[in-house]
């Protein structure tokens, strides 16, 4: 199946199990890589930060099927920046590891929707430590803006900006 196929949809009470699946597999994914940035990641976001955020229809999905592959969340307001609701904030970016092409395919769905809502852009970050990240979002056009801290966290903001 191509990305191109796959369904995306806003996720559901019903669906946290399987978003808090794909996180707990993304997180030992990075965790074998050597990669910090979701270490401790459940203590700061627990079921119940998942259950409210599904329950309020922030969250969206791919699926291939009735098989979610991959999960994102869509905010309006984001401390980190100046809580411009004229954006979205884009977080909790996982995918299934098999699925390549994905991760992209998620953040285009994700831009279609911020255009079609009169959204000016899309604001995410990415761990500063995380070159390779870095390069990933630089590619799919979500430029650095600046830096930031979190606790122990150094982020990087980023935005990728619509056309008029």
């Amino acid at each position: 199946m191509s990305v191109e196929e796959l369904k995306f949809c806003t996720a559901g009470m019903e669906d946290v199990d399987d978003i808090l699946r794909i996180l707990a597999i993304r997180m030992k994914w990075l965790e074998q890589r050597g990669l910090k940035q979701w270490d401790g990641y459940f203590d700061c976001y627990p079921r119940s930060y998942f259950e409210a955020g599904a329950a309020r229809g922030d969250f969206y999905l791919l699926k291939e099927g009735t098989a979610i592959v991959a999960v994102l969340a869509l905010f309006e307001r984001d401390g980190r920046w100046d809580d411009d609701p004229r954006y979205f904030y884009a977080h909790h970016l996982a995918t299934l590891p098999g699925y390549p092409g994905v991760g992209a395919h998620m953040l285009r769905c994700a831009e279609a929707l911020g255009r079609r809502r009169g959204k000016l852009g899309i604001r995410c970050d990415s761990d500063v430590n995380d070159a390779r990240l870095g390069a990933y979002y630089e590619e799919l056009g979500y430029r650095a803006v600046s830096p930031f801290w979190e606790g122990a966290y150094e982020g990087m903001r980023r935005v990728k900006s619509f056309s008029s």
